[in-house]
């Protein structure tokens, strides 16, 4: 005999409700705002707005700048400053040809100086890099050159000068490259760090303190105010607790 069919039942379960699909995407949370920069100059825990904001006390062995706020003592080489500042000046210079960073001098009279056969084949090799390092050079013949400017002068608004012959820098510079020969591919970049070190102000320079706050201004807003174009400090700070720790004054 067959076996009966089952007749199926209705479901009695309930029927969901029509899920709605949302016709605008949800809202994406808005974005944190970008970390502002703070320039050194206006960063209060930075040391560049401390020494703006300290005393000028004076001079150490007519070398060292010194500077006081309440709680430290900077001493701020003027010679490692002077040459950032510099070389900074001159590195902007290779980007932009502007009238306002050339910073270069045009001599009233050009300065002829005699060279070594190596030094003339040097410098006759490589005269657009001097050119972009600021300095307008005129070949001329028996082992002569004829120098018109130079890249060591500073913007009016500073009274900071040189303090040697531009034709003894240029033979300094060329000394120090030939003691460091720089590869082919560097001769720009040596060339920049020399000249920036010999047309910076030196050790045992007088300066006034005019002179010493302009510079301490124009080191404030580099990219790197804290070492030379050689990788040196320009400055130290001696903190108030150090002094009397030495002084036994506190242990």
């Amino acid at each position: 005999e067959p076996a009966p069919v089952e007749t199926p039942v209705a479901s009695t379960a309930p029927v969901s409700a029509p899920v709605e699909i949302p016709t605008e995407a949800p809202e994406t949370p808005a974005e944190e705002p970008a970390e502002q920069f703070i320039p050194r100059s206006q960063d209060p825990d930075s040391d560049i707005y401390e020494i703006l904001h300290s005393k000028f006390i004076g001079f150490l062995f007519t070398t060292y700048i010194i500077m006081q706020s309440s709680d430290n003592v900077f001493f701020i080489d003027q010679h490692a400053a002077h040459e950032r500042v510099l070389y900074e000046r001159f590195m902007k210079r290779r980007s932009t040809q502007d009238e306002e960073t050339s910073n270069v001098q045009t001599l009233l009279v050009p300065q002829i100086v005699s060279l070594s056969t190596a030094d003339f084949s040097f410098v006759s090799d490589n005269i657009e890099n001097f050119q972009k390092a600021g300095f307008d050079i005129d070949i001329m013949g028996s082992r002569q050159i004829a120098l018109r400017s130079i890249p060591i002068a500073d913007s009016h608004a500073t009274r900071l000068k040189n303090m040697s012959k531009p034709s003894v820098i240029f033979e300094n510079i060329l000394s120090d490259m030939k003691r460091e020969v720089p590869a082919k591919n560097n001769i720009w970049y040596s060339l920049i760090q020399t000249t920036a070190c010999k047309a910076a102000i030196k050790a045992h320079d007088v300066i006034t303190e005019e002179e010493a706050m302009s510079l301490i201004e124009q080191l404030s807003v580099l990219d790197d105010p804290y070492h030379c174009a050689h990788g040196r400090p320009v400055f130290i700070k001696v903190s108030q607790t150090e002094f009397e720790k030495n002084f036994k004054r506190i242990v």
